[in-house]
């Protein structure tokens, strides 16, 4: 009995051991894992913490950036700024002028384009109405509206346009033009008073050595292409950017119709030896310039040699002793903001007689608002001002600006027309599209008004002008108003037009030479004026036989 107690009990014994053990390792795998995972914890929030200082070191960083970046103008004409004023000069002035000469630019690509004598066709309307204040006034003839109706066609350097003369809405006299560019022809024809033509050929053409229609064809088939006029502007400015010296920077604030600003003021002095020093330099340039050449050469190959021999005789006179002893003071001064941006200008010369004459021009800005002048100054006499304020939401602009003039320029005027010179006429722009403008089209309204205080005479009067469209579709209208009724009204639209299918006369055709007053003389003894009056008055209303008559006896 004891043994197997015993054994029982060894085995009892084994098993408790057994679990003490166990419990222990347990215990001991606990506390490891347990430590491990304080462990990997503790990993855990330090590399969160690094993670943390990462992001947040990222976050200013970009902040800075993003800072830096959109105060990227401010901090670029500041370390500018901190140069010697001529450079600081320099760098301003080739900029403003870089921006001006973009929009030049583009708006010359839009012009030229329309005036070149290459394929296209094109129509206009000019339209005249009378409102209801004036009516009663044109009554009496039978007067409500005029038009004029023109298709132009141009092609290998012939254009040919047919215009027609509506009188309340019916046509009453048309007029015909056939212009050869190439051959320096031009013939007109009025088919309701002559079957015969005018030739415009020779008018102007004294000495029979230069044929003005060939020279209008080649300037408008040859002019010069945007990138050639970029290239001059910036080649002839650069000349006198580059040659400035003596260049003076003082801190000064620009206050105009309540709108501030801080600025910095360069201003560039020139006396008679330093502009005869650039215009020299000048000259030296025009002799060699590529561009000049091609431009002169494609109107005319022989003008170019008459042209170098001008600004050789033009550098003669510059050598001369006297030439840089003229009494000439030039200034031109740049007025600039934080930015770099151009706030504003000024420009003035000493005249012989000792005068100041001077041009100011500012445009300060806060936020979409702005404040505008432009005056005409003579030894500190303001003789003539623009100016008003405004402000340019979404690329619109709204302004009201008021013209003065000194009360000097008024002692000869009458007090009925003008009365006092300060503020007398106000100038409104309206939505004026300034993006539009930029893109080569138009679009907006400017209302110019006298004040009835004033201009007592012309207090109930004021002109309202509207206009919208680019080169290839634009109308405008513009209105005289008394109070708010319209006196006038001219509408003036442009688009593409038909084949005025107009040709040159017959071999047959009667010519008569404009350039000839014998010749004119007797292309109006032809010209059968009661027929054409009388047709006139059946179907256009339009009564002008006594009047017309009445002058011709």
């Amino acid at each position: 009995m004891s043994m197997e107690k015993e054994t029982v009990n060894d085995g009892l014994e084994q098993k408790t051991d057994d679990v003490t053990v166990e419990t222990a390792t347990e215990q001991k795998d606990a506390a490891a894992a347990a430590s491990a995972e304080q462990g990997a914890v503790e990993t855990s929030v330090k590399k969160s913490k690094k993670k943390y200082i990462i992001a947040a070191v990222i976050a200013v960083l970009l902040v800075a950036v993003g800072a830096a970046a959109a105060n990227y103008d401010i901090l670029s004409n500041f370390i500018r700024s901190k140069g010697s004023p001529e450079s600081y000069y320099r760098y301003i002035a080739k900029k403003d002028r870089d921006k001006a000469v973009d929009k030049v630019v583009k708006s010359y690509n839009a012009m030229t384009k329309s005036i070149k004598l290459n394929d296209q066709q094109k129509k206009s309307t000019i339209k005249v109405e009378a409102g209801d204040a004036l009516k009663p006034m044109l009554s009496s003839v039978g007067l409500e509206s005029m038009e004029i109706e023109t298709n132009v066609k141009a092609k290998d350097k012939v254009a040919t346009s047919k215009s027609v003369l509506k009188v309340n809405g019916k046509d009453a006299l048309s007029y015909n033009l056939y212009a050869d560019y190439k051959d320096g022809k031009v013939y007109m024809q009025i088919p309701e008073l002559s079957d015969a033509y005018l030739d415009y050929s020779n008018l102007g053409d004294v000495d029979g050595q230069v044929n003005y229609v060939k020279a209008a064809g080649a300037v408008m088939d040859k002019v010069p292409d945007g990138d050639t006029l970029e290239n001059v502007l910036t080649t002839y400015s650069d000349i006198v950017y580059d040659n400035l010296t003596g260049v003076t920077k003082k801190n000064q604030t620009v206050k105009v119709e309540g709108i501030s600003k801080e600025c910095t003021v360069l201003t560039a002095k020139a006396d008679s030896k330093k502009v005869c020093d650039i215009a020299a330099k000048m000259a030296k340039q025009l002799k060699k310039d590529k561009d000049i050449k091609a431009i002169i050469e494609k109107a005319d190959k022989s003008a170019y040699t008459q042209f170098k021999d001008g600004v050789s005789e033009f550098e003669k006179e510059l050598a001369a002793e006297d030439a840089s002893k003229e009494n000439i003071n030039l200034e031109a001064a740049l007025y600039v903001d934080k930015s770099g941006e151009v706030v504003g200008r000024t420009y003035s010369a000493k005249t012989e007689e000792g005068n100041t004459i001077e041009i100011r021009s500012f445009l300060p800005k806060k936020g979409n608002k702005f404040g505008y002048e432009l005056s005409f100054v003579v030894d500190k006499t303001e003789y003539a001002k623009l100016s008003g304020k405004g402000e340019m939401k979404s690329g619109k602009v709204n302004a009201k600006l008021y013209a003065s003039v000194d009360a000097s320029l008024l002692e000869d005027v009458s007090k009925e027309y003008i009365t006092d010179g300060e503020k007398f006429l106000s100038i409104e722009v309206k939505n004026m599209d300034v993006q539009a403008l930029e893109k080569g089209s138009c679009k907006g309204e400017i209302i110019i008004k006298a004040d009835e205080n004033k201009m007592p005479a012309f207090a109930l009067y004021s002109l309202d002008w509207t206009f919208e469209g680019d080169t290839k579709k634009a109308r405008s209208e513009i209105k005289v108003l008394s109070g708010s009724s319209a006196m006038v009204t001219l509408n003036i639209a442009s688009e593409d037009g038909e084949d005025p299918k107009v040709s040159a006369p017959a071999a047959d055709a009667k010519i008569y030479d404009f350039a000839d007053e014998n010749a004119i003389n007797e292309y109006a003894e032809n010209i059968d004026l009661i027929t054409f009056l009388t047709t006139l008055k059946q179907n256009c209303g339009l009564d002008l036989t006594s009047l017309l008559l009445g002058t011709m006896q």
